[in-house]
């Protein structure tokens, strides 16, 4: 997937903003299922956006608004059918995404497109390998 986003700045042509997309709400509920379960929205639904041509602040900001909204989903059912929980792991992730957040999203702003797919994309493949 790396790969494929490096091409993709390579490619001369510039990425197209199509909202209207008819396989975003399949994607989009793959990928909520699949972090709801264990963590993967962004390796789903992230990587798919950036490689099918969007622009990498909206994939990136579209996955930030998503993981929050899904984590505040499956923290409230914790907190509902789970009797004995340990709140300060969790007040420590919430605090900790309370002040990354506008730190990611000023970055986003201020770096352009181009260098921030090619930081993806190099990322990627480095996690990737570490997996590996």
């Amino acid at each position: 997937m790396g790969i494929v986003i490096l091409r993709k700045v390579r490619n001369k042509h510039a990425p197209k903003f199509n909202r209207e997309s008819r396989s975003l709400p399949v994607l989009a509920t793959g990928g909520g299922f699949a972090d709801a379960i264990g963590g993967g929205w962004g390796l789903i639904v992230n990587n798919t956006l950036l490689s099918n041509g969007k622009i990498a602040p909206y994939a990136i900001g579209t996955g930030n608004f998503v993981e929050f909204s899904v984590s505040l989903a499956s923290a409230s059912t914790f907190l509902f059918f789970v009797k004995e929980l340990s709140l300060a792991p969790v007040l420590a992730l919430i605090l900790g995404g309370i002040i990354a957040a506008p730190f990611a999203a000023y970055i986003c702003k201020l770096i352009k497109p181009k260098y921030l797919m090619i930081a993806v994309g190099i990322l990627i493949i480095l996690l990737s390998i570490r997996t590996f």
